[in-house]
């Protein structure tokens, strides 16, 4: 494959049929490429972290130009070549984010209700009274 490079994705690269997935892979950065579906083209990087095979997506074509993608492709592959496993991160990420309970119970927490409100709130839409 050549260089990825916008008169590349727009002359060379063909839609392949519903289901299948091509993949295009970058000549001058190693690890970095395109992936190709019926109705997107999504840009990803994909290096071994700790003996483990990664591919963590950058973001979609036409939104990334592929030098955008390769630079943004530079920096994560930096962090892989670190040690870094940038899927356990978004993991560690998803567990500290707050639980749609913690978010409102933080809310009643927040501000003083009327008696009423402070009643009806968690309740049920059904279960409360007017």
């Amino acid at each position: 494959m050549p260089k990825l490079t916008m008169n590349f994705i727009k002359t060379k690269i063909v839609p392949p049929t519903k289901g299948q997935v091509d993949f295009y892979r970058d000549d001058e950065l190693t690890g970095f490429g395109l992936r190709v579906r019926e109705s997107s083209m999504t840009y990803f990087v994909e290096k071994r972290v700790n003996g483990k095979n990664r591919r963590v997506t950058i973001g979609k074509h036409p939104l990334w130009t592929p030098d955008a993608a390769r630079n943004e492709a530079l920096v994560i592959l930096g962090k892989m070549a670190s040690g870094q496993d940038p899927v356990k991160e978004k993991s560690k990420k998803q567990v500290l984010s707050l639980t749609l309970r913690q978010a409102f119970e933080e809310f009643m927490e927040s501000k003083e209700f009327r008696p009423l409100t402070r009643y009806n709130y968690p309740r049920p839409p059904a279960a409360r009274s007017g």
